[in-house]
């Protein structure tokens, strides 16, 4: 069972919950491989930053890692295969078919505001097969440009297109130094600004005690709105929040472990129980 869907919903069992992808939806399987891998990568993640922040985008990363699988053979393809969670036996067609759609679904927005662009920047001595560009170019919707990586004016380029893409709010990604002799580099940008259906009013913000993973507590401003009805989830040693976005599918979950319980705990036990 996917992960969001083994939420329990409290007091309000006749509210319909969040849009789920059936079974037989497009872009379902790759939405499935992308959900496991993501939640096993923040664990791991967590677990190697204990009591830090963590801030990552596993739909970036699947996404550019299944577009790259595509260049990829033998071993090489199975392993990569095996961390994105993408069936060993599907053929090319069928895993690019159901990112295409997985892409296509979340680029379907109303009010909300999703870009998803993803890069191919291939050094003028490296020679790339068309075949892949294509793919790249077709599937994932992908920039395809040849630079002269070893030239610092290349860095310049690849940060604009970063900036460009993301509204100013990822500003560099690169060094000149850092890509200096690298024959190929895949970028992936996402954006994304919505309001929720129900917003929170501003004064009804309390300062309340929010407590750490060391069992440390720190009073914070926080939001408060009464009446979100259907939103309360919960789950094995933590709760559980979902906000939906204003005219989209899109939706924010929000995970809080119990006290004494760490993040990284929550993360491990549900990882285990997803089978990823």
């Amino acid at each position: 069972m996917p992960f969001w869907g083994k939420f329990q919903r409290k007091e309000v069992p006749h509210v319909k919950g969040p849009e789920t992808h059936s079974a037989r939806s497009p872009g379902s399987e790759a939405g499935f491989s992308m959900q496991s891998f993501g939640l096993t990568l923040l664990q791991q993640e967590s677990a190697l930053t204990l009591k830090q922040n963590v801030f990552i985008s596993p739909l970036s990363i699947f996404l550019a890692l299944a577009m790259t699988e595509n260049g990829a053979a033998g071993d090489t393809k199975a392993a990569m295969r095996k961390v994105l969670g993408l069936p060993t036996d599907a053929s090319e067609e069928a895993v690019n078919e159901s990112a295409a759609a997985l892409l296509k679904s979340l680029r379907s927005h109303g009010e909300a505001e999703l870009a998803i662009a993803n890069a191919l920047w291939i050094d003028v001595k490296s020679t790339i097969a068309p075949n892949f560009v294509q793919v790249c170019q077709q599937t994932y919707d992908a920039a395809a440009r040849t630079l002269d990586l070893n030239q610092p004016s290349s860095a310049t380029v690849i940060n604009e297109w970063v900036s460009e893409k993301t509204r100013g709010k990822i500003p560099s990604i690169v060094t000149s130094n850092g890509i200096a002799g690298l024959p190929t580099i895949l970028t992936n940008a996402v954006y994304f600004k919505g309001k929720f259906c129900i917003p929170f009013p501003k004064e009804a913000t309390r300062h309340k005690a929010f407590y750490l993973a060391d069992g440390r507590e720190r009073v914070v401003p926080m939001m408060r709105i009464v009446g979100l009805s259907g939103s309360y989830r919960s789950g094995k040693r933590f709760e559980a929040a979902v906000l939906r976005y204003r005219d989209s599918r899109i939706a924010l979950y929000m995970l809080l472990p119990a006290r004494g319980t760490s993040p990284e705990q929550i993360l491990t036990e549900e990882a285990h129980q997803s089978g990823v």
